[in-house]
């Protein structure tokens, strides 16, 4: 009997993706980014009962990242945070983007001119990957 492969980001058994995409998320699922986790506390940006919940779900933001070739708008204060915390870390993130998308994803912030629209591609996205949006996306949803 076959055993169930690990999923990465706990994604959906059906999502269709393809065995490249698959690594990708496997290298941002275990990529270390405990120096990240610690400048968010030290820092106060999040606290500890909340950091490991927003690295998830900024790993997730980056797998959509990895998957999809739209750019996908990020609609949570919290994880773009913790994004800004991951740049600063140089190295590591030029590594991480380099393992996971084959080149450095840079971090464009802008207004987006039809926010409802960019909410229903980022939920369509997310769910395809991972299913319902997490709390700290939901918040945010215009």
């Amino acid at each position: 009997m076959r055993e169930n492969p690990v999923l990465p980001l706990r994604l959906r058994r059906d999502a269709r993706i393809t065995e490249e995409q698959r690594d990708a998320l496997c290298r941002i699922d275990g990529w270390d980014l405990d120096r990240v986790r610690d400048r968010l506390v030290r820092t106060g940006a999040t606290s500890p009962h909340r950091v490991d919940e927003i690295l998830f779900e900024l790993r997730r933001y980056l797998g959509l990242r990895a998957v999809f070739p739209q750019a996908i708008t990020m609609f949570s204060d919290d994880v773009d945070e913790a994004w800004h915390a991951c740049i600063l870390f140089t190295r590591m993130y030029a590594e991480l983007c380099q393992a996971a998308f084959g080149e450095f994803l840079h971090h464009e912030p802008g207004p987006e001119p039809d926010p409802g629209s960019a909410w229903r591609e980022f939920e369509e996205a997310y769910r395809e990957l991972y299913g319902d949006p997490a709390a700290v996306w939901e918040i945010w949803r215009p």
